[in-house]
């Protein structure tokens, strides 16, 4: 039984990779890329592929021979190497497609994660905006302690007037102040009519423990 392929079949690609996975951003990285062909008619004569990030990159020839970074010919696996420094963190984009005489195979492609370098604002970047979080969860929270202080002092201060006016020396009017000063008032004023009646009667008692001089009896002296 013969096979007879009639015409070329279009070649279809998959398992796109790289290696490193970790590229860093201003940094010249060699990497290697991988792709696999499936072609029945094995008529395809070309695979190429393009990393490129905002839109500037580089295309790649990868092979099936066995030479350069090409480990085994011949096993549908195609690859090829570029180096390549991308500039900035961020995102690249790796793409590969197939050649079969006038016949371009669909396009697969890849996102890769470009690490930004400490002078690019990758991690100082990143270091930034968690400083930025923690401080203003620091003022999050003094904002909170200094409400949650004040109101204890207010509570404490209105306990203290109750107690106040539970003694009888506050008017019922009187309302606390920050520093107590109003409380100690109220009752200074409420004992001061007190004070006053006991300095008035201070001198009629002692006027009554004296002898006056209608008081004798002339005749029998």
């Amino acid at each position: 039984m013969v096979n007879i392929t009639a015409g070329s079949s279009s070649p279809m690609l998959s398992s796109l990779s790289h290696n490193p996975q970790i590229i860093r951003a201003d940094e010249a990285t060699d990497i290697i890329i991988t792709v696999v062909l499936d072609d029945p008619d094995r008529t395809t004569g070309q695979v190429q592929a393009r990393i490129a990030k905002d839109g500037i990159g580089s295309t790649i020839q990868l092979n099936d021979n066995g030479s350069g970074v090409d480990e085994v010919a011949d096993d549908g696996i195609w690859s090829g190497s570029v180096l390549w420094t991308p500039n900035g963190g961020g995102y690249a984009r790796l793409e590969a497609w197939a050649t079969d005489g006038d016949t371009v195979s669909p396009t697969i492609a890849v996102t890769i994660n470009v690490e930004g370098a400490v002078d690019s604002g990758g991690i100082l970047e990143e270091l930034r905006g968690d400083i930025t979080t923690v401080i203003g969860g620091v003022i999050i929270v003094v904002i909170l302690l200094g409400g949650l202080i004040m109101f204890n002092r207010r509570r404490s201060l209105a306990r203290d007037l109750e107690l106040i006016e539970s003694w009888g020396g506050a008017p019922a009017g009187a309302k606390a102040g920050w520093d107590a000063t109003t409380e100690v008032s109220a009752a200074d004023a409420a004992m001061s009519p007190m004070n006053m009646d006991a300095a008035d009667n201070a001198p009629m008692e002692e006027d009554d423990g004296k002898i006056r001089g209608g008081d004798l009896d002339w005749d029998n002296v």
